[in-house]
């Protein structure tokens, strides 16, 4: 499938679209909205996860239709960055990625959530637009586990049909345990 012409201005993707959802709006991110997100990022993750600002740039460059931000009175309070990928590899982190032509999966590269806004279904609407994207194609992740944070994001993604495929150290250069998984539509 090329998404690059089911994913077109043409074909009806309008990038001024807001999703009004609970006290907030979930709206395409825009490069004004990178600072924000690199704080966001950096308040939940340990710095062997930290992503540069730069790869969150490229993301939203290469594919702008998968990165979603959720808005609470025009603050981000999470932000959900997808694109399409391959089924057999996983993105490292922090580095430039080419998406694929003929991509085989659709992959959830970072959704997260700022701590005094989880429980709200926020998480769960964003990956509903992401599921949106992902048309037929089986959705890839990769769960880390955030005991320190009280996060069980491999339970969360259990939950919306997820299953694990394989166990993974990720991470820059001290890699943590994670999970790869998978949910085939």
């Amino acid at each position: 499938m090329n998404l690059a012409k089911v994913f077109s201005p043409r074909n009806g993707i309008d990038r001024s679209i807001c999703f009004d959802y609970n006290s907030g709006m979930i709206k395409f991110l825009t490069a004004s909205d990178l600072e924000s997100v690199c704080k966001l990022a950096n308040s939940i993750y340990f710095p062997d996860l930290y992503e540069s600002d730069d790869k969150f740039a490229q993301l939203l460059a290469i594919y702008p239709q998968g990165q979603f931000g959720f808005f609470d009175s025009d603050k981000l309070v999470a932000y959900l960055f997808s694109h399409p990928w391959f089924l057999d590899q996983i993105v490292p982190l922090d580095s430039l990625v080419v998406l694929p032509t003929n991509p085989t999966c659709y992959y959830l590269h970072d959704l997260a959530v700022s701590s005094d806004c989880r429980g709200r279904g926020i998480a769960k609407a964003m990956y509903q637009k992401a599921l949106e994207l992902a048309g037929d194609l089986p959705i890839k992740l990769v769960s880390i586990r955030n005991d320190f944070l009280g996060i069980n994001a491999h339970e969360f993604w259990r939950h919306l049909g997820f299953v694990t495929q394989s166990p993974v150290y990720y991470g820059n250069e001290e890699r943590v345990e994670a999970l790869v998984m998978i949910r085939i539509k």
